[in-house]
């Protein structure tokens, strides 16, 4: 095949090569294409999408988001308070800085999707789940310096 663009292909029959709309035989096997019909080529034309997300769409998501939150905490407040206490020092600080940086985004940039908006709250619960894990490794080697230091005592 030459590099000129065509809006039709013929299909060899024999080897099933793609050859040009006006081509008389194949180019590899060299087979008569006079008989075989060509193969319009079209382009997919999508149609816009009939809803987007706006920016009232992601409030309300926020408000259905923030909502489930709280019914979560109640409810395993009631059953277990330690782990609702847990789960609260995870998403609160993770919900408020979701806050903060897309009030920040909307500032310098103008509009931020929801699906940056969504990103922004996963990578927060990412960074304050770090955080409380790095918190944690601190203390464990705090305990085990200070047990060290209690046993040498000793």
């Amino acid at each position: 095949m030459n590099g000129s663009p065509s809006a039709e292909l013929k299909s060899c029959p024999d080897c099933a090569a793609e050859n040009l709309g006006d081509a008389v035989q194949c180019w590899l096997c060299r087979h008569d294409l006079r008989g075989v019909p060509a193969i319009v080529i079209a382009e997919e034309v999508r149609r816009p999408p009939s809803f987007v997300a706006g920016d009232q769409f992601f409030a309300a998501l926020a408000l259905l988001l923030a909502l489930t939150v709280i019914v979560v905490l109640v409810g395993v407040f009631l059953q277990e308070p330690a782990l609702a206490v847990m789960l609260g020092v995870i998403l609160v600080p993770a919900l408020v800085g979701t806050m903060i940086r897309v009030k920040q985004q909307q500032a310098r940039h103008g509009h931020v999707s929801w699906s940056e908006k969504l990103l922004t709250f996963i990578m927060s619960v990412s960074i304050v789940i770090g955080g409380l894990a790095m918190l944690a490794v601190a203390a464990f080697i705090a305990f085990f310096l200070y047990c060290i230091a209690e046993m040498s005592r000793m």
